[in-house]
């Protein structure tokens, strides 16, 4: 029996908890902590300018300017007992931004499936379980003199909102929470103890070791997929074969006629074909 998302709507998040579960050696050690907040990204952009550390983990119940993927789009995240909140990392420029990304889908696919979900990765880094989105993802950098970038990942994850009673019908179409797919609730604080754990543990291998692990995720490849493209006019809609993806993250298709080309996230949103 599924109960109300009210019924959680108003549990805090347990930082001592958290804490006990937490295995890493700086990701998510400095936590900020916030009931209801405009945006964890905008936070995350203020307290880098503060020099806040690396791993640093920026958490709140409520978003009401939250960012997605979409430029200019804001989203506004309600306290359903999900997870909203930004982690913090200063990196090196040549190959890390790729390998931080990767990393982050597979340690949040793996925390997924961990729950005992059957969690995969969508392109470019979206989780999805049962061909509906759970999780999305959003990373931004910036250059720091003497540092690197400072790059911070932006994650909604649905833990215990119940979209069998959503409103917007559209949306229990292609989104569902891990309450929904496990049939109870979801202790948040072990979820995001075990993302940090992951992340952190896949941030020191190999981008090669990570691209593997993410492939073993990867729930498009092989797959008819349809492609949207972002900034065209008028956008024609089409059906390509997605192959796999190259060293700069860059999607493989194939197109009806044979051809092969190269997709970038920020030019096309795909949803794979029923």
């Amino acid at each position: 029996m599924f109960a109300s998302w009210y019924c959680v709507s108003n549990i805090i998040f347990n930082a001592a908890v958290f804490q006990q579960y937490l295995k890493t050696k700086y990701i998510g050690r400095f936590l900020i902590y916030r009931r209801t907040i405009d945006s964890t990204m905008r936070l995350a952009e203020q307290q880098s300018l503060e020099q806040a550390p690396t791993g640093t983990l920026i958490l709140a119940e409520e978003q009401t300017q939250g960012r997605g993927s979409v430029v200019g789009r804001n989203w506004s995240s309600k306290p359903k007992g999900n997870l909203y909140f930004t982690l913090m990392f200063q990196i090196l420029p040549e190959e890390q931004p790729l390998k931080l990304n990767l990393a982050t889908c597979v340690a949040i696919a793996q925390a997924c499936r961990q729950q005992g979900s059957n969690a995969f990765i969508k392109w470019p880094n979206d989780i999805w379980i049962d061909m509906k989105k759970v999780c999305g993802m959003l990373i931004t950098s910036n250059t720091i003199t003497n540092i690197g970038l400072q790059a911070n990942v932006g994650i909604g994850i649905n833990v215990n909102e119940n979209f069998l009673e959503c409103e917007d019908k559209q949306l229990s179409e292609y989104a569902t929470s891990l309450y929904n797919v496990l049939g109870h609730l979801v202790e948040r604080e072990k979820l995001l103890a075990d993302i940090c754990n992951n992340l952190e543990s896949l941030l020191n291998e190999s981008l090669n070791q990570v691209v593997d692990k993410y492939k073993e995720f990867d729930m498009l490849c092989g797959k008819q997929v349809i492609v949207m493209p972002k900034k065209l006019e008028n956008p024609e809609r089409y059906v390509a074969t997605a192959i796999g993806f190259n060293q700069f993250g860059m999607l493989r298709v194939r197109l009806q006629d044979g051809t092969e080309t190269l997709l970038t996230a920020e030019e096309v949103s795909l949803r794979p074909q029923k």
